[in-house]
């Protein structure tokens, strides 16, 4: 765990918010919508979805549990560079993405097939 961290001992950690977004999207919502479910200001998702700022761990739960979704389907956590010459692995990122993209897929039919049984009833 500690070699996780970086010099100044944060953890490299991103949040894809086109996953909430899609999220968000299949469940009907609007990011207004969004932010009055997860009780979080229309500002923070407009900075979020702009990529202008990171949100706080307790605004990215509230969102997290309002989507239904896990902490883990909207962050990637990277191990911090430490001068090491990472081209001998040119492959590994992007077989890392590949999965990440296939397990999303999984997930969005997963929550298609659980909408489409609530418009059925």
């Amino acid at each position: 765990m500690l070699r996780d961290l970086n010099p100044a001992g944060t953890l490299e950690w991103a949040i894809d918010a086109a996953a909430i977004d899609r999220a968000r999207i299949l469940r009907g919502w609007t990011r207004r919508d969004l932010a009055r479910q997860a009780h979080v200001d229309e500002g923070t998702l407009c900075d979020l979805f702009a990529s202008r700022r990171r949100p706080t761990f307790g605004t990215l739960r509230a969102i997290c549990q309002s989507l239904e979704l896990s902490f883990d389907d909207v962050t990637t956590f990277a191990q911090p560079a430490r001068g090491r010459d990472d081209s001998s692995d040119v492959g590994g990122s992007a077989r890392a993405e590949s999965a990440s993209v296939v397990a999303q897929m999984r997930r969005i039919g997963r929550m298609r097939q659980w909408v489409g049984t609530i418009a059925i009833v």
